[in-house]
């Protein structure tokens, strides 16, 4: 695959990173108080790794999504605590069980694909488990991914032309899997389902890839590669969650896989740009930068930039993306730093990522130690986000690049990790980075 660029320019007098000396009159963080766990949240908040506010019929987060809300059923409080852990588990399962005991005649239904047939014959997909995952995705994947740009496009546009192309429908109902293999990563039939649409996807987006690109064509071959991407970042075992697993303190190229596999994007988006603006994917494109474009200007030179870090990238007046590998990323990362952290604004977010170029990957790969700190903060940003598909592989990152740097930068680099190291910590749904 090629590899993906994104370039922004200042935002102006923009609060960011700068001098030391002068004060900040803006909350910073909104760190999380001690609380206690939800215990008897519904099962669409436990899929999403969120706080239940445990409100029936349905909590307000299912209510704000617009999504079945379902809850275990009680546990008698006299239960031992392994009784009760034992039916808590249970009864968390028992979501997964719908996987096996949602009626496979789902559709046609309110919103709902009317087949899945071709030809007057059965499609590869036809079968129950396949339904079944294809409904998880429309009820609670495409809602849980975080934009409220994705609900539309998910609900109305992915499942059509999943129906006409392939590696869409697989790449579909991997992500559906992949979700609910995070319910019980014990579920081998859930696991099964995740790998086999998985490397279904990835050949049949290659072959699809062969093909000129075309109006007809390009939506679902962008939609495919987001959605292979998302599941890039969200692969990671339980047993790799500790920051010693990071590719930070490992010499092994293949523990940055789920990066380079981004690198494709770009290509992607450059050779399809024509059709953009007929492309029924327009509100990802929208949902990505503002009307002014602050997310996608290329300005050459410092003016913006936050100073602390133009020093330690060894930027100047003359600096520009096409003689150093810091700018397009610094320039990007600026007007994130006091953007809100909520669900509508993840494609600005995850535009950043988009910006990610081999060279700089290649900076990361050999821990430079700028190019860390500059990843270190998006990092972070993704942590507040607490998204169900990034969290994981967000904080696990995040820690580890803070605890390499801590250890090994300089004093002027240290300094700067106050946010990447506090963010692990912080919830945030309207937390604004205003470090100085």
């Amino acid at each position: 695959m090629g590899h993906m660029v994104f370039r922004i320019g200042s935002s102006g007098q923009q609060r960011g990173i700068d001098g030391p000396g002068t004060p900040s009159t803006t909350k910073v963080y909104h760190v999380r108080k001690p609380h206690s766990k939800s215990r008897n949240g519904c099962l669409p908040c436990k899929a999403a790794r969120v706080k239940c506010d445990e409100v029936t019929p349905s909590c307000h987060r299912c209510q704000d999504k617009k999504i079945p809300c379902q809850y275990p059923k009680p546990i008698n409080s006299l239960l031992s605590n392994n009784r009760r852990a034992a039916i808590q588990k249970s009864e968390s399962k028992s979501y997964i069980a719908q996987f096996q005991s949602v009626p496979v005649p789902l559709w046609p239904g309110e919103k709902s694909p009317l087949v899945l047939t071709v030809s007057g014959h059965e499609s590869q997909f036809g079968n129950g488990d396949n339904l079944r995952l294809l409904h998880h995705f429309q009820t609670f994947t495409g809602r849980e991914l975080g934009s409220p740009a994705f609900d539309g496009v998910g609900e109305n546009v992915v499942l059509d032309l999943a129906l006409e192309h392939s590696h869409l429908m697989h790449a579909v109902l991997a992500v559906g899997a992949t979700q609910l293999r995070r319910l019980d990563t014990s579920n081998r039939h859930i696991r099964f389902a995740e790998m086999k649409h998985w490397q279904g996807a990835l050949s049949s987006f290659r072959a699809a890839l062969n093909s000129p690109l075309t109006r007809d064509n390009c939506d679902a071959i962008l939609m495919s590669s987001i959605l292979l991407n998302l599941m890039a970042f969200a692969f990671i075992n339980e047993s790799d969650l500790s920051p010693s697993r990071s590719w930070v303190f490992s010499s092994s190229p293949d523990k940055l896989n789920w990066l380079y596999i981004q690198l494709g994007l770009r290509h992607l988006l450059e050779q399809t740009k024509a059709f953009h603006v007929e492309s029924r994917l327009i509100p990802i494109f929208l949902a990505s930068d503002d009307d002014r474009g602050t997310f996608s200007d290329e300005s050459p030179g410092i003016h913006g930039l936050p100073e602390r870090f133009v020093k330690v990238c060894g930027l100047n007046e003359s600096s520009r993306p096409e003689n150093s590998p810091y700018h397009s990323a610094l320039r990007l990362l600026t007007p994130l730093l006091t953007l809100e952290r909520c669900p509508k604004n993840m494609f600005k977010y995850l535009h950043w990522f988009a910006s990610v170029d081999a060279e700089f990957a290649s900076l990361l790969q050999r821990k430079d130690h700028p190019a860390l700190l500059i990843f270190s903060y998006w990092l972070g940003m993704l942590c507040e986000l607490n998204l169900w598909w990034s969290c994981e592989r967000a904080k696990r990152e995040c820690t580890a690049i803070c605890m390499l740097l801590k250890h090994q930068a300089i004093k002027d680099i240290v300094e700067l990790l106050d946010y990447p190291s506090r963010a692990y910590y912080t919830t945030g749904t309207v937390s604004k980075l205003d470090v100085r």
